[in-house]
């Protein structure tokens, strides 16, 4: 153990804090010398109060146990980085608080993007001006118009599959206490869950998509990755050249399963491929043609990927020998990867 600081207070708040159970029998009684119940060994448990806060250190040393003197000078030495830990914090806090904002809106928008579809079939006029009715008005509403009801059902079923994308992302990356629950998931059908509410989005562009098959499966949290592979469906979709095919096929190695989407995209300039996964970065032809969004999205996917200790690649203008123009865009062969590891037998 040597020295450690147990916890480090900068007027109210707890900027920095390492009391595990077995340090509380002693933390919280103030015994300063005692036999360590977590390391066995004899420690002694010194404090030093500064300007703004106080630091709680603990150590094994016997010099230090022997002389209280080099305890309390150990104690103002770790003081000295109370500045920095404040300010980590604080910048932490800013974060956090710009992720929860970007949570809300986001959350808001989809939310208020169901209450349209919804309303489009049938007016929150009508339905609160005839309470009693509000039944019989929605089965009229959806028998009347089957292809509009089953189009709204699905972008309603995309969005709120966003909502809980969004969800993830704020509990899985953002939050200082997010915990990966990992175990054996089928790659191929975490995919599948996600494909079918981008249905009607492949369908209007005259997009086929064709997965391969793949029976095993990968050691991953679920969540996490299923936030990732929204995020490239999502991004396939959005970038994908009408009219095109997209092959999602699966190859399996000794300890890792790959699943590539092989598409004709939007071109991605060599020059920007290090990029791809830069948080906030939006591709020059995206940009150009105005389908940049906020630019987090292959960002996040990466994120969620390593997390699971997996990894993504991006290849454009795969083989070189295909380039398309369509309504004055530049599309090429692109390709996006991403290696998982296989299931944990037992596990």
């Amino acid at each position: 153990m040597s020295t450690e600081v147990l916890r480090i207070t900068y007027g109210q708040d707890i900027i920095s804090e390492n009391v595990t159970d077995a340090c509380k029998i002693c933390f919280d009684k103030n015994i300063q010398i005692a036999i360590c119940p977590r390391s066995g060994s004899k420690c002694a448990l010194g404090s030093v109060r500064f300007e703004f806060g106080t630091v709680f250190i603990c150590t094994n040393r016997k010099d230090v146990i022997k002389n209280k003197t080099i305890l309390h000078s150990e104690a103002i030495a770790f003081s000295r980085l109370t500045p920095i830990f404040r300010n980590r914090l604080e910048e932490e806090k800013i974060q956090y608080e710009k992720n929860f904002r970007r949570l809300i809106h986001n959350l808001s928008t989809l939310n208020g993007h169901n209450i349209q579809e919804l309303f489009s079939l049938a007016s929150q006029d009508e339905l609160s001006s005839n309470i009693k009715e509000q039944i019989g008005i929605i089965k009229r509403t959806i028998s009347n118009n089957l292809q509009n009801s089953a189009l709204a059902f699905l972008q309603i079923a995309k969005n709120n599959s966003a909502i809980k994308t969004e969800i993830d992302v704020f509990q899985k990356l953002y939050r200082s206490d997010a915990k990966l629950n990992r175990s054996n998931h089928s790659l191929h059908s975490v995919l599948l869950n996600i494909l079918h509410v981008f249905f009607s989005d492949f369908t209007n562009k005259q997009v086929y998509v064709n997965v391969g098959e793949c029976f095993d499966k990968v050691y991953i949290d679920y969540p996490s990755v299923r936030v990732a592979i929204f995020h490239i469906i999502h991004n396939a979709e959005k970038y994908c050249a009408p009219g095109h095919p997209i092959e999602i096929s699966f190859l399996k190695k000794i300890n890792i399963i790959t699943m590539t989407i092989d598409m004709v995209s939007l071109k991605v300039e060599l020059s920007e491929i290090d990029n791809i996964f830069k948080e906030g970065y939006s591709g020059i032809h995206a940009t150009k043609n105005s389908f940049n969004g906020d630019g987090l999205g292959m960002y996040i996917a990466n994120m969620m990927i390593s997390k699971n200790e997996g990894s993504m690649e991006f290849l454009s203008n795969v083989g070189k020998t295909f380039s398309v123009m369509n309504d004055g865009k530049i599309y090429e062969r692109n390709r996006i990867s991403i290696s998982l590891p296989k299931e944990i037998h037992g596990g």
